[in-house]
């Protein structure tokens, strides 16, 4: 790997980790900063600023609504719409990927993961066509990644836990303390262990997915159940 490469994903692998440790002693909602870190310290700072990121619920023009996502990457000429605090209503057609935030992923936390991705997983990106055609799934999902400050220390120990009855294949899941990363993006798989290496992984899948969806947009008048053509 590039040498100054090398040493900057290393960098900012040691910051998450030191913003991990000087939080974990605190009452929850004080160890809650290390998802700001994440946020702040390095999305913004490695993604193309015409990705915006936030936190909130996605919804669909179908009216499901997803659960509280941690973090949500917005695709170019989004729309999204603010609520309560910092948290924002995303439109699912507009969402570029979406992620869940973990101190330790072990016993329950594993649980509450498949839930989150349940949640996202029923969602469509766009309308559905009513002719029976093939989708070409990319278009109608949103990719889910799991990222995790502590947790396994092998692939083998978090493939083992990826098969889960009604749950969506996440786009990817990175133990940032443990160096490692596995993910699933247009067809490709992901697999990384050490540090940089798991980073680069991670980013590289990340940029991948918003990639491939960078130019879709979202119709409102599918949200507001009104046709094309028609007054509202």
């Amino acid at each position: 790997m590039h040498k100054l490469l090398e040493a900057k994903l290393g960098h900012w692998r040691d910051r998450l980790i030191s913003a991990y440790n000087e939080s974990k002693d605190y009452p929850a909602p004080v160890q809650g900063i290390e998802r700001e870190v994440f946020l702040h310290a390095f999305l913004t700072t490695i993604l193309p600023p015409q990705f915006r990121i936030g936190a909130g619920v996605i919804t669909d023009y179908k009216g499901d609504v997803s659960s509280q996502v941690d973090l949500v990457v917005e695709l170019p000429l989004s729309l999204s719409f603010p609520v309560v605090g910092q948290n924002r209503m995303f439109m699912a057609d507009t969402v570029g990927a979406a992620m869940e935030v973990k101190s330790t992923l072990e016993g329950t936390q594993w649980d509450d993961c498949w839930d989150k991705l349940r949640s996202i997983g029923r969602l469509s990106r766009k309308k559905l066509p009513g002719d029976g055609s093939i989708l070409h799934l990319p278009e109608y999902t949103i990719p889910s990644f799991i990222v995790s400050y502590r947790g396994p220390k092998t692939l083998d120990t978090v493939l083992s836990h990826i098969h889960v009855k009604n749950t969506p294949l996440p786009a990817g899941i990175y133990v940032v303390e443990s160096d490692l990363f596995v993910g699933w993006v247009d067809r490709e798989v992901y697999e990384a262990v050490g540090a940089p290496n798991a980073m680069l992984a991670f980013i590289a899948a990340l940029y991948r997915a918003l990639q491939i969806r960078q130019s879709y947009t979202a119709n409102l008048f599918d949200y507001a159940g009104i046709e094309r053509g028609r007054r509202a």
